[in-house]
């Protein structure tokens, strides 16, 4: 399933004025992961998209340390407006992100898209596949902090993501396992 019609069929996703996507290998997903999704504005729908690092090896589906099932068991407890779209996990194939965020813009041009990233991603965006595409179709970055100096955040963003870009950066605070890090986990 394509996913723009994941998100078309739930109401909450189709008629939401903006959805929040927080996705990532999450291999393993960890306490930070769910760190990062509490310090969201409880009202915004998050859309969890366990996918491929299209950076690194592909890991097979059976080799992944979590699934969506497991997420999903990770996070229950949380009063929030959470789905998981799991297409691209079991595609077993890299998926660089501004294909899948132009489809979405086109069949919703009038809702906000968002991404929940950690500081180590915000920082590591600009290297990804087509990032000038991708920051035109995004309207928000969620920013949730990861061991970084504050001081640094609005000269990061300025150098980083130019002005004349319309995206917005919030930058969400810290929290308790900023220190967590699915690439160690998986080493030890």
């Amino acid at each position: 399933m394509k996913i723009s019609d994941y998100i078309l069929q739930y109401d909450e996703l189709a008629k939401a004025q903006e959805i929040v996507f927080f996705g990532g290998s999450f291999n393993p997903w960890h306490e930070g992961h769910t760190s990062c999704i509490r310090l969201l504005p409880a009202d915004l729908p998050i859309v969890i998209v366990p996918d491929h690092n299209p950076f690194k090896k592909l890991t097979k589906t059976h080799e992944k340390l979590t699934s969506p099932a497991q997420i999903v068991k990770q996070i229950q407890f949380l009063n929030r407006n959470i789905f998981i779209y799991d297409g691209f996990f079991i595609r077993e194939e890299k998926n660089p992100t501004n294909v899948w965020i132009n489809e979405l813009k086109l069949h919703l041009p009038m809702t906000k898209i968002s991404f929940l990233v950690g500081y180590d991603t915000f920082m590591a965006m600009p290297k990804w596949i087509n990032i000038e595409k991708l920051l035109k179709d995004l309207d928000c970055l969620y920013v949730a902090s990861r061991l970084e100096n504050d001081q640094h955040h609005s000269e990061d963003a300025q150098q980083l993501y130019p002005a004349e870009n319309k995206l917005e950066i919030k930058f969400l605070g810290h929290h308790n396992f900023e220190h967590l890090s699915s690439t160690e986990l998986r080493k030890s």
